[in-house]
This record gives structure tokens, C-alpha cells and sequence, in this order.
């Protein structure tokens, strides 16, 4: 019997405070792109592997329908969907999310078997190959800068706690927690116009540098800082939800996150000849965002082995100065052929070339 294909995944930590979004976010995620209208427009959909799961998400969703944000959840939980392009049965790549939960930040353990949830969960984090950081728009609307400030000295002493929390029960970390993060200003749609995401970051790195490289020292990363997403999840006023189907970055979580892998695997080989090349345009921005790498069976550690077919299958060398259309025949090409893998990436560079992706996206280096 020949082996098992190892499924192409990419998997994500998310992590915010309370009332900072992430479950309507979640909601939204899936609610909309598994919707026809958006696999009519963008020519893929999401499907949760886990139907309990995908029913959960979606009494979300149309929560929001009825015009109301759904309730925060409590407890960690790891959400896996598949993304399929139009006409395939086979998902050419899966998104593990890790949902940590904001009131954690917040409050001790009540109990022994709490500390071992949360010591369960870290063990899973630290494989992630992506962590996100939600930035409330709607705490940083009124409070600006100081908001910032204190979210990542929150952030910076629970990595703390739980790496000391595992590291006291024998088990130090290995590996630690992931060295690629997206800094994520949730619910954009109530940002004022002057709020941009070239903005936002540019005071973020220049007013909070103490505390941002607190959080980068604390969790062994190089890069944590570099990338700014902004998200919107619906539209929405004061506690309502106006539009469940108007959202800002979704459709980009994944691609970016893609390319923050390619760009540690990148600087990872370090190899002066042969298989190294420049990646030129990621929306304009992103030029000079990493290498190229041919071969990357020949330095990828086991946590990158899941992502081999999808990062050679990039294509990164040809850029993305062809436009949006050209990586959607591509990617229905593929999808004529049974090339599940191909078809997804594909399907990750038209997001990146789409219009859209140039204002909800930012580098800084």
C-alpha cells in the first residue's frame, strides 16, 4: 500500500484580548467564504472538516444576519477548514486556526485542571507556522497609541506565564512559539479615514518600539512587528451588526500567511548560489520580501514538511505583476486538470494581486 499523501496545511494561532473580535471574526471567515456568492466571485470555498464545528460557525454567522455579534467563547479551540476550488472535491490546502481565548490573558487558573488546558493548548501552539495578533480598531479609534501600548505588555507577560507554566511541569519548549506574526486591526469598518494601514503601523513601530520589541524578545522573534493586515469582520454600528456580508482582509489571511512561511523558509537556507532568487512584487509593497527557494526538501524542518507542494506551487519567481484574472485561469486550469495543490496556490495569488489586497496589507521591511 503506497504511503499516505500528506495533506498541505497551514496553521495559524490567533490570539486577542476579550471583546477584541475574534469570534465574530471567525464567524465571518467562514460564513462568507463558503457562501456561493463568494466562491461565484473569488472561485474557491471553505469547508469545516469537523461539521459540529462548521454549524457552530455558522449560528455565528447568521446571529450577525439578525444584526447581532455573537457571544465571546471561553475556551481554546482548534478549527480546521479545507479550501476547494470550484468544481474540485479534494481541498488543495487545509488552515488549522488556534483560537486562544482573551480571558486567559486576563485570569489565573481556578484549578489544576484548567492549568492543564491551557498547557494542552500551548503544546499545540507552539507548531503553528503563523500567529496573528488582533489589535482592537474600536479600543485603538478612541484611546490611539496607549491602547497599543498596553495590549502588547499584556500580550508579552502571557507569553511569559505560559512558556514558565510549561517549562516548570518538564516539558521546556523546543521550539518555541512561531517566529512569523501579523499584527491584525480588527473591525476596520469603524476606523476614520486618516486610519490606513501604512499609517497605523508606521505610529505602532514608532510610538510603541519599547513594547513591541518586549513581545519580540519574549518569544525568540525577528520579525514580530513587520506585518500589518486590516480586517474587518462585518459593518458594523455601536452594538449592531448593519452588514454581515461587508468585510475587509478575510480573503487574505491565508495568502499572507503563505508568504510569511516562504519568507522565514527563505531566510532559513541562506544559500549563496543555485535555487535563490528575488521575489519582486507582492502588491507593490512587499517587494524585496524574500528568496526564492527551488528545492526546500533541503533544509525544511519537520514543522514546514506539511507545506512543501503549496510553497513550490507559488511560484513565486513569476511574481504577480500578471493581475488578479490571469492567476484565476491559471487556477481553473489546474482545476480541469485534478491539480488540487496548484489550483489553490493559484487561487493565493490572485488574492495577493487583487486591488483590495494593496490597502488591507502592509510590510514594513
Amino acid at each position: 500500500m503506497p504511503p499516505k499523501e500528506v495533506k498541505q496545511e497551514i496553521r495559524i494561532a490567533l490570539f486577542g484580548p476579550s471583546a477584541s473580535g475574534k469570534t465574530t471574526l471567525l464567524a465571518s471567515y467562514y460564513g462568507n467564504q463558503q457562501a456561493n456568492s463568494f466562491e461565484e466571485e473569488h472561485g474557491y470555498r471553505l469547508a469545516a472538516e469537523d461539521t459540529s464545528d462548521g454549524n457552530s460557525l455558522l449560528a455565528h454567522y447568521y446571529r450577525m444576519e439578525n444584526g447581532q455579534f455573537p457571544l465571546g467563547t471561553s475556551e481554546f479551540h482548534e478549527y480546521k477548514f479545507g479550501v476547494k476550488v470550484h468544481g474540485m472535491h479534494e481541498e488543495g490546502l487545509r488552515v488549522v486556526w488556534y483560537d486562544y481565548p482573551g480571558g486567559w490573558w486576563e485570569n489565573t487558573p481556578k484549578d489544576e485542571s484548567e492549568k492543564e488546558m491551557r498547557r494542552a493548548a500551548f503544546r499545540k501552539l507552539i507548531t503553528s507556522h503563523v500567529g496573528i495578533l488582533l489589535v482592537d480598531g474600536s479600543r485603538y479609534q478612541t484611546d490611539g497609541i496607549k491602547y497599543v501600548k498596553h495590549l502588547f505588555s499584556m500580550f508579552r507577560n502571557e507569553i511569559r506565564r505560559i512558556s514558565d507554566e510549561y517549562a516548570q511541569n518538564g516539558s521546556p519548549v523546543a521550539e518555541g512559539f512561531p517566529n512569523q506574526w501579523i499584527i491584525a486591526i480588527s473591525k476596520a469598518d469603524v476606523l476614520s479615514s486618516e486610519h490606513t494601514i501604512q499609517n497605523i503601523c508606521k505610529q505602532i513601530v514608532m510610538q510603541a518600539e519599547d513594547e513591541m520589541k518586549g513581545v519580540a524578545k519574549t518569544m525568540g522573534s525577528n520579525s514580530f512587528g513587520s506585518q500589518y493586515l486590516l480586517l474587518s469582520s462585518v459593518r458594523g454600528e455601536g452594538v449592531n451588526v448593519t452588514d454581515a456580508h461587508v468585510y475587509v482582509g478575510l480573503q487574505l489571511i491565508a495568502p499572507v500567511a503563505l508568504c510569511s512561511v516562504l519568507y522565514e523558509l527563505a531566510h532559513k537556507a541562506k544559500r549563496d548560489n543555485g535555487g535563490a532568487g528575488f521575489f519582486h512584487a507582492i502588491l507593490v509593497r512587499l517587494a524585496g520580501l524574500a528568496d526564492l527557494i527551488d528545492k526546500l526538501d533541503d533544509f525544511l524542518p519537520p514543522k514546514f514538511q506539511v507545506l512543501t507542494k503549496i510553497l513550490q506551487a507559488l511560484e513565486i519567481k513569476d511574481g504577480l505583476d500578471k493581475g488578479a484574472v490571469h492567476y484565476r485561469e491559471k487556477m481553473n486550469a489546474a482545476a480541469k486538470k485534478g491539480k488540487a495543490v496548484e489550483a489553490v496556490a493559484n487561487a493565493m495569488k490572485s488574492e495577493l494581486s487583487a486591488p483590495a489586497a494593496e490597502k488591507a496589507y502592509y510590510k514594513n521591511q
